[in-house]
Formats: structure tokens, C-alpha cells, sequence
């Protein structure tokens, strides 16, 4: 079967860019596969022994018009016997073989306010054309699967569920680039992504530690004023370091040295960061809600994100209890054992070839 991967991200767009570079990883290794392309619109996408096509941005805005024309003339991809889309994209609009598209959550169902307006109209546009017109539907979780046929009608048969195996770069760790001990939050400064609360829990951590920090990356966008702002008011502006944005090659270093890492958001299909923290071996604070509590299973410490006592007791625990310091980290080994690139295989193929 000739399969391609229609690539529409960049690493600024985080988790959906690392959930597609698994995607990419994961079909090499698929065996019913026979040829793999990429199709991308990205100039800088470079993998080596993987044939790339490039398709132009003014192909997009045309598979856009075409979509708000309620028209879906096949003329793309012809090359290939089916498109796998890590995430949904106006081009699968003109796609010629059968496709198949990740929707990764429907966050806007639980935290409406979190959204604008015409993101909503964007995504809802998107999403119930793409639902209908797809041969099959792949997420992450059981959450989101039954928010989805919920949602958009006939799509039962169509949806499965089936998560990815992290993505990881070889890096090189290198020695901690701070000279103090610290609490890592990787994390774009969304509502959803929970940092104002996570900030008022240290606060209370301080009282106990005085040498931990609080590590944040990201792009200073969205939220962070209102962020760095509140660092401000509680006097943390010498606890709180914000990075800005670390390049993915970087990333090995900042987990592995890391005391603890925290994961506290409100909404969430798959968290990279809770993989990251298994790799690098680094216990986890996590939401207790949700998809991600599948996730992490029993590799991790929970507490109700929506609870700042909740978050400071886990963050506390994460500290100073060192029996669970060490079960977190080897439940961690064999939770990333888990979602492995053949298990990933194996439900693909397995969705694939159901009538």
C-alpha cells in the first residue's frame, strides 16, 4: 500500500508537530506499507530516505475556497492509495485516495471561554466537513472518541482510538544549565495550560524550599502578561525564570536535570511533556482528569488541576517523598515501554482493514 503523510506543522506549533514526527517514525516501521511519501508546505521538512512532495501554500487557500463551497473535487495526491493527516488541514478537502485524519480533542465542548470566537468557527467548520468526508478518524483518547460521536453524526464506525508513541530526538544531556535545583513546566502559555494556578501552589512550595525554582518555557503570547504579572504581585520575580521558547534539541537537557516536572493542565489529550518526563526519568506531577490520567497511569503523582492545594500537596510530595520519587520514575520506564511503535502499527492496520 502506498501511504502518504500530509504534514502541515513546525515545532513552534509543539505537541502537534511532535505527535506528527511520531506518526512519520511509526509508519517506516509499518510493514504493510510500500511506499511513503510526505506531503508537506513546509520548505524547511527535511527526513532523510523519505520521498517528500511539496505542495504550495495557494494550494490550501484553494482547498479552503472549494470547502466553503461545500466542493470536494479529488485531484490531489493521486499517488498515493491513502493520506494520513496527523492533524486536519483544508487540503484533505481536493485529497483523490481515501484519508484518514487525528482529531486530537474538543476542548472547546468543556472550556468555551478558553477559545476565540473564530477559532471555534474554524475548528467546528473543519471538523464536521472533515468527519464526514474521512475514512477513518484516529484520536488519542476514549474521552475524545465519545466526545466526537457526540458531536458530529455517522462518525461511530469511523473513530478509533489510538495513541502515539513519543517522539524523541538523539540528544546529547549536558550538565543543568541553572545552578540551583528547580521544578520544570514546559508549556505554551495558554489558558487551558493552567500556569496562573501552578504559580500560586509555589508560592506556598517556597515556604518549605527556599532554593527551588520554577522553570517556564514558551512564547510570550496569549496569557503571559497576565502571568508574569502575577509573578510579580507575589514577589517570585527571582523564582520563576521564564526561558521563552527552547529549541526541541535542547529539551533532554532541561527534563533530565529537572527535580520534578509538572503537568497541570485543565484540558488535555495526550501530554508530550508526561512521555518527556518517562524518558528523562524525572517524576511527574500530573491532572488527575481526563485522557491524560490514562496516560500517565500509575507513573505518576495527580491532583485536581483546578485545586491549588491539591497542586501544592502533589508538588510537595514530588519533593520530599523519595520511596514515591522512585516508583513514579520506574512505573515511567514501562508506561513509555507501552506505547510503542508496534502497538501503534498494529491498531493502525487493525482500524485499516475493518470493514
Amino acid at each position: 500500500m502506498r501511504v502518504g503523510v500530509l504534514f502541515t506543522s513546525n515545532q513552534a506549533k509543539g505537541g502537534v508537530y511532535q505527535y506528527s514526527m511520531s506518526v512519520i517514525n511509526s509508519l517506516i516501521q509499518n510493514n504493510q506499507i510500500s511506499e511513503l511519501t510526505v506531503y508537506t508546505n513546509n520548505k524547511n521538512f527535511i527526513y532523510q530516505d523519505i520521498k517528500i512532495s511539496y505542495v504550495s501554500n495557494y494550494m490550501i487557500l484553494l482547498s479552503l475556497f472549494f470547502g466553503i463551497l461545500n466542493f470536494f473535487p479529488k485531484i490531489l495526491f493521486k499517488n498515493s492509495d491513502l493520506i494520513i493527516a496527523p492533524s486536519y488541514s483544508p487540503l484533505l478537502f481536493m485529497c483523490s485516495p481515501k484519508f484518514v485524519f487525528t482529531l486530537h480533542d474538543l476542548q472547546e465542548l468543556y472550556y468555551p471561554n478558553f477559545l476565540r470566537k473564530e477559532v471555534k468557527f474554524w475548528r467546528n467548520f473543519m471538523y464536521k466537513r472533515l468527519t464526514k468526508l474521512a475514512y477513518r478518524i484516529i484520536t488519542e483518547s476514549n474521552h475524545v472518541k465519545k466526545d466526537i460521536i457526540k458531536m458530529y453524526k455517522n462518525t461511530e464506525d469511523k473513530v478509533h482510538v489510538i495513541e502515539s508513541p513519543p517522539y524523541f530526538k538523539i540528544e546529547e544531556i549536558k550538565k543543568s544549565p541553572f545552578h540551583f535545583s528547580y521544578i520544570f513546566f514546559p508549556a505554551q502559555f495558554w489558558k487551558h495550560k493552567n500556569h496562573i494556578r501552578v504559580i500560586m501552589a509555589f508560592k506556598k512550595i517556597k515556604k518549605f524550599d527556599k532554593e527551588i525554582k520554577l522553570v517556564l518555557t514558551g512564547s510570550k503570547s496569549r496569557e503571559f502578561k497576565k502571568i508574569k504579572k502575577k509573578v510579580l504581585n507575589l514577589n517570585l520575580e527571582n523564582d520563576v525564570i521564564f526561558r521563552g521558547p527552547i529549541h526541541q534539541t535542547e529539551m533532554s537537557t532541561y527534563f533530565s536535570n529537572a527535580k520534578l516536572i509538572i503537568v497541570p493542565t485543565l484540558y488535555e489529550s495526550i501530554s508530550i511533556p508526561v512521555f518527556e518526563a518517562f524518558k528523562y526519568q524525572v517524576p511527574v506531577c500530573s491532572s488527575g482528569i481526563y485522557a491524560i490520567k490514562d496516560q500517565v497511569g500509575n507513573a505518576g503523582i495527580f491532583f485536581n488541576p483546578e485545586n491549588i492545594s491539591s497542586i501544592y500537596t502533589a508538588i510537595k510530595k514530588g519533593l520530599t517523598d523519595k520511596n514515591l520519587r522512585i516508583t513514579c520514575i520506574k512505573n515511567g520506564k514501562r508506561r513509555l515501554d507501552f506505547f510503542s511503535q508496534s502497538r501503534f502499527n498494529n491498531l493502525l492496520n487493525k482500524a485499516l482493514n475493518e470493514n
